[in-house]
């Protein structure tokens, strides 16, 4: 795990995808050994996800993530841990996770969910 701090406010931003601000409970179920951890996830793109956790992740580490979102359902995506950062003035750690599923019904369902939060949001977006 990256041990630097991050602010939210500082960083450059490498994301291929816009992102979008959700505030979703999520579930992290470790490919590796089934183990789950519950999580806020914050913001959303095609490529992957940011998640609030009480504790980070190894860069690499692949995980089922079970996003609850209150305007489509429950959807389940693969994604692989990008970056675990403990974030400053706070107990949590954000973590970057890419979408890194080849099953496309899975796929098909994150583009979904990402459109849908896209629509809910299209109005306040700075195009």
């Amino acid at each position: 795990m990256a041990t630097h701090r991050v602010s939210e406010a500082t960083g450059d931003n490498r994301r291929l995808h816009p992102r979008l601000q959700v505030l979703e409970y999520a579930t992290l179920r470790s490919c590796a050994d089934g183990h789950s951890e519950k999580c806020i996830i914050v913001d959303v793109s095609l490529g992957g996800m940011q998640a609030r956790c009480s504790h980070g992740f190894p860069v690499g580490e692949s995980f089922h993530v079970e996003v609850a979102c209150s305007t489509s359902g429950s959807v389940v995506i693969q994604a692989e841990v990008k970056y675990s950062v403990p974030l400053e003035g706070t107990d949590l750690v954000a973590t970057g996770l890419r979408v890194s599923s080849n099953d496309r019904h899975a796929l098909r369902q994150w583009v979904n969910l990402v459109r849908t939060i896209f629509e809910a949001q299209s109005d306040s977006l700075d195009v």
